[in-house]
């Protein structure tokens, strides 16, 4: 068992000082957002006292918001550098995790979570314009490396936040709100002294050059990428809500099954990760990876078709175990195109305003994601997954082209 566990280590931890920190500092950061976001609802209901309906308004307000960001973020990161942009965003951060404890009005909740939600895309596209030059042509590596130990800090930030909701107290969400704001620091501590002098300040840009905004307009090969990947995305929502929403409502397999689905993909994503996204360098392999991706998603669906017809309960939870398991291996590989399809086609440059852009495809079908789930994995029953399983075939199968010839000239 020991060298197995030795052996994950030395595979999955960076080699090179750099990398360790990259790890460190997200491990930390996600630990604490673990614990902030499984505590946060709770308390606004429990504590803060307010109507289930308004939560889900805030947080849908506040989410558009953040949404809207991304961009400008990006933007930010090239003028004034991705470490001023991920100082800013850990900061505010934590001046909203302090705050927290304060919520008493629908007003309050929208202001202090869109202003997280801004500033969590600040920092987001900070380390990803810096992982972007200090990697190099080991990106994808460290950034599957980093997804790992991401899982590894949420999970154990879901079990500490248990302690919180067991002791249901205001002084409980207090603790678990402060301790979010310390790993904010820690995290953004830790990742400073990462050097990055070639983008230590903002970006030149040659008198001749096209404005940067300009520039991205024009760009309708991002674009098409952009949108394509945040399409790709709605496999999140299939796997973590779409699935568990059907498995509720239908009845078909036993309720327990979503906690065996989710801990089959965490187990998976942090043993796989790094296996699956080093080999992906450059847009060919990148566009190969989300023909994979795709073809595993529309296996799931077409499985969950499957689940919906035979008789047999064993049956039922054998196919949709597998669909869990197909899922995973098409996030596996969607993560280890992501990162290339991102990198390779924004200028230099302008890189930090091309990642938010790119962020927000991502999150605008993350946050249409729950409409999706609910409209094709269990409004339309079998036919929705049908749905869901042409339209992942025909992606695999027409996706790829847009981005793999020629790799663009940077402006």
């Amino acid at each position: 068992m020991m060298t197995v566990l030795t052996s994950w280590w030395r595979a999955n931890l960076p080699a090179d000082p750099a990398g360790r920190r990259f790890v460190a500092g997200s491990l930390v950061d996600n630990l604490g957002s673990g614990v902030r976001d499984v505590i946060l609802p709770l308390f606004l209901v429990q504590i803060a006292g307010l109507p289930v309906a308004e939560v889900g308004t805030g947080l849908l307000v506040s989410g558009l918001i953040g949404l809207l960001g991304a961009p400008f973020a990006g933007r930010a990161a090239d003028r004034a550098g991705a470490k001023t942009a991920l100082t800013l965003g850990c900061t505010l951060n934590a001046v909203v995790s302090c705050l927290l404890i304060s919520i008493h009005s629908l007003a309050a909740m929208c202001l202090l979570l869109a202003v997280s939600r801004v500033a969590t895309q600040f920092s987001r596209v900070g380390r990803l314009t810096i992982l972007a030059h200090v990697a190099g042509e080991r990106r994808n590596t460290l950034r599957a490396q980093i997804n790992i130990f991401n899982n590894v800090g949420v999970a154990v930030g879901m079990g500490v936040s248990a302690t919180a909701l067991t002791l249901g107290t205001r002084s409980a969400y207090l603790a678990g709100f402060l301790l979010d704001a310390v790993t904010f620091l820690i995290a953004v501590a830790i990742q400073l002294p990462i050097r990055v002098d070639a983008i230590a300040g903002p970006a030149v840009t040659p008198p001749r050059a096209p404005a940067p905004w300009r520039h991205l307009f024009t760009d309708h090969r991002y674009a098409v990428a952009t949108a394509l990947n945040g399409l790709l995305c709605l496999h999140q929502a299939i796997l973590f809500l779409g699935i568990p929403l059907w498995i509720a409502a239908t009845h078909l397999v036993p309720r327990p099954v979503t906690a065996v689905l989710f801990l089959l993909n965490l187990t998976l994503v942090i043993a796989l990760q790094v296996r699956f996204s080093a080999p992906v360098r450059g847009l060919a392999p990148a566009a190969r990876s989300w023909r994979r991706s795709a073809t595993g998603v529309a296996g799931a669906c077409a499985l969950m078709v499957a689940a919906t017809r035979v008789d047999s309960t064993a049956v039922r939870v054998a196919l949709v175990v597998g669909a869990g398991a197909l899922l995973t291996l098409g996030e596996l590989c969607y993560s280890a195109a992501e990162t290339e399809i991102s990198t390779v086609l924004a200028p230099a440059e302008h890189r930090g305003l091309y990642q938010g852009v790119f962020v927000l495809g991502r999150d605008a079908a993350q946050t249409a994601g729950p409409l999706v789930a609910a409209l094709f994995c269990v409004s339309l029953h079998a036919w929705g997954w049908g749905l869901l399983l042409a339209g992942f075939a025909l992606f695999a199968v027409l996706a790829p082209a847009a981005v793999r010839h020629p790799e663009p000239v940077s402006v």
